[in-house]
């Protein structure tokens, strides 16, 4: 019998350090991952912007056409620990709302954390 209650309390005792473990590095990856952001800028600089029209299925109805937002930007990290794929790298096109869209004008600068035009809130 003193054999069965040792088997379940080392197994109670297994799961909760394990709960524990993950927990714990789910909140380091979180924490260095926030500090990561934090410490990171890019400057991205829209080159050119275009409309297409492109179309969508829809399951009701067939297909309808629909006008979608392209913004083209050179992006252009400011700190040493941002991703080096950017190093040199050419123009990323990124499909973006019409607000976006909009309120980008060719030329604009943005400073920011992210590296991608939908990352931010104009």
């Amino acid at each position: 019998m003193k054999e069965k209650i040792t088997k379940y309390v080392m197994f109670v005792l297994m799961f909760i350090l394990s709960v524990l473990f993950t927990y714990t590095l789910s909140y380091c990856a979180d924490k260095n991952r926030e500090e990561y952001v934090q410490t990171t800028k890019y400057e991205l600089t829209v080159v050119d912007k275009y409309e297409t029209i492109g179309s969508n299925f829809h399951l009701i109805g067939g297909r309808t056409s629909e006008t979608e937002y392209h913004i083209i930007y050179n992006v252009k990290p400011l700190t040493e620990n941002a991703k080096k794929r950017y190093y040199g790298s050419g123009e990323e096109d990124d499909e973006v709302d019409y607000k976006i869209y909009r309120k980008l004008n060719i030329g604009r600068k943005v400073v920011g954390t992210y590296s991608f035009i939908n990352g931010y809130t104009y």
